[in-house]
């Protein structure tokens, strides 16, 4: 696989007329996927919530984000053919935030279906941090495949993060709580200490695996018995690399107990559902700024219930916080 670099604008179409918001630039293979978490101010959403009509045949609240090629030699873009993939785009007046939180971010399917990333930096918005975030998503991706791949480590090289959080394969911490592979902890312990290379001065979060129902419970034949491992070797890798567990497990185990009626995963039984993707931005969110949500954190429920937001906030805040 030859190795390159493209560049490439991210422009939005605002008040009929294409616009230039940042330029960016995907390293390594064909196959490596580029990620992109931005905040874009359109100056056409009125406080209704709804887009200027822009053309013919389009909807009202239809939102064109587009990338160009910047380079002169050809270069393709495609979207990933992955299901569960989404997004979702709210209009706000709500004044962009001063405060400023650099974060960095690697992970996989966990972290992308539902677009757990995108609603992290949406809830803290609204709760007055603006997150400043490089991400590098792949599916079933270990620290092993991350430090192989170049888009990764470009992220983690960019450096100056306060931030940087690490999401193994799911099964990883559950293979340590077990056995303790010694192939994960080295490669755990590799890969902070790239981030700590680049970044000396942040702060590693290691995103605890929540138990999920596929495969046997990931041969291991219950939830609980998932969770054990996966919580035991979650905690022994985080303290091997002096890292903060975000205890994501802890927030699903609970309401998977309290409340049958909310879905926390996919119709494959262990990606998150968007229930799910937001419980996880919720606990992640807490795990960083470590305060209670406010009331103005209802005001991101992605289309989602808001009352079941609201339980699914309080979780979070029960099992970080101690609320």
């Amino acid at each position: 696989m030859v190795k390159s670099e493209k560049r490439f604008a991210v422009e939005y179409f605002d008040g009929g007329v294409w616009k230039r918001h940042h330029e960016v630039k995907c390293v390594g293979g064909a196959h490596e996927p580029l990620t992109i978490v931005e905040t874009i101010p359109f100056e056409k959403c009125d406080a209704s919530g709804q887009f200027e009509k822009k053309s013919a045949g389009q909807l009202e609240d239809e939102v064109l984000v587009r990338l160009t090629c910047l380079d002169d030699n050809e270069c393709t873009l495609k979207i990933m053919p992955y299901g569960y993939i989404g997004g979702f785009v709210e209009c706000t007046t709500a004044p962009a935030p001063k405060d400023t939180t650099r974060i960095g971010y690697v992970g996989n399917s966990f972290t992308f279906v539902n677009t757990g990333d995108f609603i992290l930096k949406e809830l803290a918005w609204y709760e007055g941090h603006y997150l400043d975030m490089n991400v590098s998503v792949y599916p079933g991706a270990s620290f092993k495949t991350h430090l192989s791949l170049t888009g990764s480590l470009d992220v983690i090289s960019g450096g100056g993060y306060d931030y940087f959080i690490l999401q193994d394969q799911s099964e990883q911490a559950k293979f340590f709580g077990r056995d303790s592979t010694k192939a994960i902890l080295d490669y755990t312990k590799t890969i902070a200490s790239v981030v700590r290379y680049f970044s000396p001065k942040a702060k590693i979060i290691y995103e605890q695996t929540w138990a999920y129902a596929a495969e046997n419970f990931s041969s291991t034949g219950s939830f609980e018995a998932f969770d054990n491992f996966a919580t035991k070797g979650a905690a022994d890798l985080s303290k091997a690399i002096d890292a903060q567990v975000s205890p994501i497990a802890q927030a699903f185990a609970i309401v998977r107990c309290e409340r049958m009626d909310i879905d926390l995963y996919s119709t494959d039984f262990h990606h998150p559902s968007a229930y799910g993707a937001y419980l996880k931005a919720c606990v992640n969110y807490l795990t960083i700024f470590k305060t209670p949500f406010t009331e103005k954190a209802g005001s991101a429920n992605f289309a989602l219930d808001p009352q079941i937001c609201r339980y699914l906030r309080d979780v979070a805040q029960r099992v970080v916080i101690g609320l």
